[in-house]
């Protein structure tokens, strides 16, 4: 369903079909009987010609709603439907009818924000389609009660709101609160489910925004809905910081903050039922003047009216407070003006008799639960009475002296009184013009007052008027009750009276001559007054004057002005000067004359000395007292300090080795000084030495006193040693060296650890001597001696040549060389021709040493005595296998050897030789392809030897 919005937009509203006004009529009917306000988005209909859209038609669909709407006639219509925030919404433009250009339409939100405009001759189809939002929410609140406390035992109740349902139980104990988040126009259904056990111990409440009950099931529900409705939360917030003032017996005044102007309020009996209707009001505040009695409790409500079909806000309340039990009623004044002539707050008991000392002070709330205030009505604490232990007991707090006897016509005594507690017993406010009595009452008070320890005090007045021109004393006399739910508290007592004029007076005192060396400083006090006014424009009771001058004070009581004067004069000014304080320093003398002016005055020196002059010549303090002929005094000194001069040291005088860096750092201490003076001209106060010389510095400290001191700074040379250079010698020689480190006064340190100037050395190493003279400076020097090795040469074992063949003989590779033959080559070739015969070879290395090798080489015949002809070997070079052609004069075991060139013996083998001519193969097939070296003997004896090359 939907409905016609009235009023809410301020625009001129046209009729709409027949039709469509009876729907909208059964819809208002039912919004109006069911009572809850709705949340709407309104669709507004233009035609711009002013006949109605001529058989054009817009479809509205909202949830599983639909409906056709159209604009009969007339230029403009709207339409109000109700939904809810999360539902589907959307406007489809069917078209279907005449002059589609002068139609056009809009969609509004409940809070009358544009959502969507057609152009004017819309398209057909879907124009708009969102998910409602903008609706008012708020917090409803689902109880769930167990009368045996032990939880539901099983049941369940299903929540569904919208299209989401949530089923809740009580687990455990006897309550549970549940809070559920709605939005205005919301359906939401209470569905009991059961299921469990002990069903009659079960019982749920559903609670709206503002605290109304808008179910509560009877204990043992019966299955099923048990309520279901659609939401409905306030538009606009509820008032808040709600204020009670001016509180009399009969009338109160509450004020409050809200968003508007329009607002409903309800006074109700404390406790009774929140209102269903309040009194409309255009402020934010009111004063309840009917209605009201005194000593009474109630609860006061307040809403806004929001405005548009939305309603008010939720009642803000229930907001507690009590019509006064005998309120104030003020002083009148006939004689004199209404004046404070008596406060007390309760800070302390002091000047009050506690008798049994039972009242106390506190700040927040007592010592028993459920009585007593949660605090001070004025000031930081209050006075009351601890009744745990203390039951149907009478203790008295009485007053100071209260002083009457300067007022007349009217008096009044006020207090704050806080009665919280099942047993609060009786208070009684007593008068007497005497501490010990006899007392009159004249107010009393038994039982509770308040309900709660934040309920507000009491404020009780007391007519004194009887009392007026005396001096009196006032006791609260309070007798508790049974328990310690009896503890009574008063607060801010005052006394006002009406203040007579003619006793009221004002005395500053005599007039005052005073010396002006001496000074002044005159308290003035115009003693107590409810304001004042001094000459100098000061307001304060009291002042201090320290010149000469007339002073005057006006003070008012109670509205009566009175006055005083007084005279403050001054003798002549004696002028003494002796001059600033001075100093010396200790290496100077001092002569210093004082004068004391002023001949006509007489004198007295520290020394008891009487002149007018004074001469100074030590350290000090002087003073002088001089007096003049109207006994007026004055005194003056000079302190005299004599200075030391500043301590200064410099290190003693210094050395260091030539061999050495140095950076003395040298301090003239006297850091507070004010200048240092260095030998340079430098003005720190270090100086850093890094060469042989005399320093100096000289020290003025901030008295101007000055002060030096002189070192030397030496440099000594290092001792000279020389153990020559470095040497070497060969090992087949002998080596002897004597090394002396001269220096002879000197201490001496070798590598062997010796001390003597002088060290023998016969063989190879390092040697080093470290040498410390007098002045301890040390030098060092160091000589190696190297042992060269004789060259190593080998011309190998005596041996043999066959003819045809050379031998090559090596020297090594260790220098230079020289053969029996005078050549100079590293080798040397020996053939057939050159022996039989002894070679020799002299090897000099670089170092210069020299050694030497020979070897005697002979002819070999054996191959003559063995051998008809030549030997032959072929095919050279070869693939696999040689052949070794020899015509043998002899037989026997043949062995026929393949070398490498290194000399590497790579296979071997034996065959049996007979005289005669033979040809003997050799395998080659397993070497690589390189050349070798084929060695040949007969019966163990080489008789040949050949160069073969393998492919």
């Amino acid at each position: 369903m939907f409905m016609r919005r009235k009023n809410y937009f301020n625009r001129e509203r046209l009729g709409i079909s027949s039709l469509l006004k009876g729907t909208v009529l059964s819809a208002l009917l039912f919004l109006s009987a069911v009572g809850f306000s709705q949340c709407y988005y309104t669709v507004e209909l233009y035609d711009s010609f002013g006949d109605g859209w001529n058989g054009n038609d817009l479809e509205i669909n909202w949830g599983s709603n639909n409906q056709t709407v159209t604009l009969g006639s007339g230029s403009f219509d709207t339409i109000m439907v109700p939904v809810y925030n999360g539902m589907p919404f959307s406007l489809d433009y069917l078209g279907g009818g005449s002059f589609n250009s002068e139609v056009s339409f809009a969609l509004l939100d409940d809070a009358g924000t544009t959502l969507y405009t057609s152009p004017s001759g819309p398209s057909t189809g879907i124009a708009y389609s969102q998910n409602v939002s903008g609706c008012p929410t708020c917090t409803y609140t689902l109880e769930l009660y167990d009368s045996f406390g032990d939880g539901w035992n099983g049941n369940d109740i299903e929540v569904t709101t919208g299209s989401n349902s949530q089923t809740y139980t009580l687990g455990s104990g006897s309550f549970t609160s549940i809070n559920i988040t709605v939005s205005t126009g919301l359906p939401i259904t209470l569905d009991y489910l059961g299921g469990g056990s002990f069903n009659s111990e079960v019982s749920f409440s559903l609670f709206d925004a503002s605290g109304g009950t808008l179910y509560a099931s009877p204990s043992g529900p019966s299955t099923g809905i048990a309520y279901s409705s659609n939401a409905s939360c306030p538009q606009c917030p509820a008032p808040s910081n709600i204020t009670f003032s001016n509180i009399t017996s009969t009338s109160a005044t509450v004020s409050w903050t809200g968003n508007g102007s329009n607002f409903e309020y309800a006074v109700v009996p404390a406790g009774s039922p929140a209102p269903t209707s309040g009194t409309a009001v255009t402020s934010s505040s009111v004063t309840i003047s009917t209605g009201l009695s005194a000593a009474s409790s109630y609860d006061f409500y307040v809403l806004e009216v929001c405005g548009g079909p939305a309603g008010n806000s939720a009642w803000s309340g229930p907001h507690f407070f009590q019509t006064a039990i005998q309120f104030p009623q003020g002083t009148n004044c006939t004689v004199g003006y209404d004046s404070l002539l008596f406060e007390e707050e309760f800070n302390s008991l002091t000047n009050w008799t506690n008798s049994p000392a039972e009242w106390n002070t506190n700040s927040g709330t007592t010592g028993s639960s459920n009585t007593g205030p949660s605090g001070a009505q004025s000031g930081f604490s209050y006075a009351y009475v601890e009744t745990s232990g203390f039951y149907n007991s009478t203790t008295d707090l009485t007053s100071p002296l209260i002083e009457l006897s300067n007022f007349g016509g009217d008096a009044e005594l006020t207090f704050w009184m806080h009665a919280y507690g099942a047993q609060i017993g009786t208070l009684d406010v007593d008068i007497a013009t005497s501490q010990s009595g006899p007392y009159t009452t004249e107010f009393t008070w038994s039982g509770q007052f308040q309900t709660d320890e934040t309920d507000p005090w009491q404020h009780i007045g007391v007519d004194l008027s009887s009392y007026v021109g005396q001096d009196i004393y006032v006791r609260f006399s309070y007798t508790s009750g049974s328990s310690f739910t009896s503890d009574i508290a008063i607060d801010q007592v005052r006394v006002n009276a009406c203040f007579d004029c003619s006793y009221l007076s004002v005395d500053l005192g005599n007039d005052t001559t005073y010396c002006a060396n001496q000074g002044i400083s005159l308290p003035l006090d115009a003693g107590a007054a409810d304001s004042y006014m001094w000459s100098t424009n000061e307001t304060t009771q009291s002042i201090t004057v320290d010149t000469a001058g007339s002073y005057s004070v006006t003070k008012d009581v109670a509205g009566c002005p009175v006055s005083d004067t007084i005279e403050l004069f001054t003798t002549p000014f004696i002028n003494l000067d002796l001059g600033p304080d001075t100093s010396y320093c200790a290496d100077e003398s001092i002569n210093l004359s004082l004068n004391a002016q002023n001949p006509t005055a007489s004198f007295l020196w520290t020394d008891s000395t009487t002149s007018q002059f004074y001469t100074v010549d030590t350290a000090g303090i002087y003073t002088v007292t001089v007096t003049d002929t109207n006994g007026c005094s004055t005194s003056d000194g000079v302190y005299v300090v004599e200075h030391q001069i500043p301590n200064v040291v410099l290190p003693a005088d210094s050395d260091y080795c030539a061999d050495q860096t140095i950076a003395y750092t040298l301090n003239a201490g006297n850091p507070l000084a004010t200048g240092y003076l260095w030998q340079d001209n430098s003005t720190n106060q270090t100086f850093t030495a890094t060469t042989a010389g005399t320093y100096w510095v000289e020290v003025t400290d901030m008295n101007g006193c000055t002060n030096a001191d002189t070192m030397e700074i030496i440099e000594d040379p290092l001792p000279v040693v020389n153990l020559g250079n470095d040497t070497s010698y060969c090992d087949s020689e002998d080596f002897n060296i004597t090394l002396d480190a001269d220096n002879p006064t000197a201490d001496f340190w070798w590598n062997d650890g010796s001390d003597d100037q002088t060290l023998l050395v016969n063989s190879n190493g390092t040697y080093w001597v470290e040498v410390t003279s007098t002045q301890n400076c040390v030098n060092s020097d160091t000589l190696v001696v190297i042992e060269n090795q004789s060259p190593e040469v080998d011309l190998g074992n005596d041996t043999v040549l066959s003819p045809g063949y050379t031998i090559t003989l090596h020297a090594g590779n260790a220098g230079n060389y020289l053969w029996n033959d005078g050549s100079t080559d590293t080798t040397r070739t020996v053939s057939w021709g050159d022996i039989p015969g002894e070679f020799s070879v002299q090897v000099i290395s670089d170092d210069g040493c020299i050694n030497a090798d020979f070897i005697y080489i002979d002819a070999n015949t054996g191959i003559e005595e063995v051998v008809n002809g030549d030997i032959k070997v072929y095919p050279n070079p070869t693939r696999d296998n040689a052949n070794i052609d020899m015509n043998l004069k002899e037989s026997g075991e043949m062995t026929i050897e393949v070398y490498s060139l290194s000399g590497q013996l790579l296979q071997q083998q034996q065959v049996g030789a007979t005289a005669g001519h033979q040809v003997v193969p050799v395998d080659l097939s397993r070497v690589e392809s390189g050349m070798y070296i084929i060695n040949l003997k007969l019966n163990n004896e080489r008789i040949a030897n050949f160069n073969i090359t393998k492919m």
